[in-house]
């Protein structure tokens, strides 16, 4: 079953994000590709905390989609 982003950690309260493709993005650099988030933030032409501050959203996201699918 596909993941689904949360539209609160992922989608419209993020301004600058375009719905939250940085922060999917910047997780799946990190986390598949397992690229340092140091590089990521030059790729991405960001600063390293906002790296940080993504990485975060996308975590809060995962946490919430596994409360959700808990309850079921």
């Amino acid at each position: 079953m596909p993941l689904r982003r949360s539209a609160s950690c992922w989608g419209r309260n993020m301004p600058g994000s375009r719905s939250g493709t940085r922060p999917a993005a910047i997780f799946r650099r990190h986390r598949v590709d397992e690229v340092p988030q140091r590089k990521i933030a030059e790729e991405f032409g960001v600063s390293l905390s906002t790296v940080e501050s993504d990485l975060r959203r996308a975590y809060r996201a995962l946490a919430e989609l596994k409360e959700r699918m808990d309850e079921v």
